[in-house]
């Protein structure tokens, strides 16, 4: 029997597996500002970088201290950035004390 397609291919990405000084340093002041969750492959998507290198990225800015884990597994972490969790904070405790004013 004969098979007449051969499928869907995907094609393959030309994405940058070394960085210049200039690219590392625009990466690693952008990762906090790309949204609420930040992931890996949210830098591959937007930066056009391979895996291993966004992985490092994340690391070096979870060590400046821009951004903070917030789920870690064996194959994807998922990240937030630091003033997000800060505004996030008084927002919580304040939601409680307005209620029991107005009881």
């Amino acid at each position: 029997m004969q098979k007449w397609t051969k499928g869907k291919v995907k094609e393959k990405s030309d994405n940058a597996v070394f960085l210049d000084q200039a690219t590392y340093d625009r990466i690693l002041n952008s990762i906090p500002k790309l949204g609420k969750h930040i992931s890996t492959s949210h830098l591959i998507d937007k930066f056009k970088i391979v895996g291993s290198v966004a992985r490092i990225m994340l690391r070096r800015a979870v060590a400046n201290g821009s951004i903070r884990s917030v789920e870690q597994h064996s194959r994807q972490a998922l990240y937030t950035p630091v003033a997000q969790v800060a505004a996030e904070k008084p927002a919580a405790t304040a939601a409680p004390a307005t209620k029991g004013k107005k009881k």
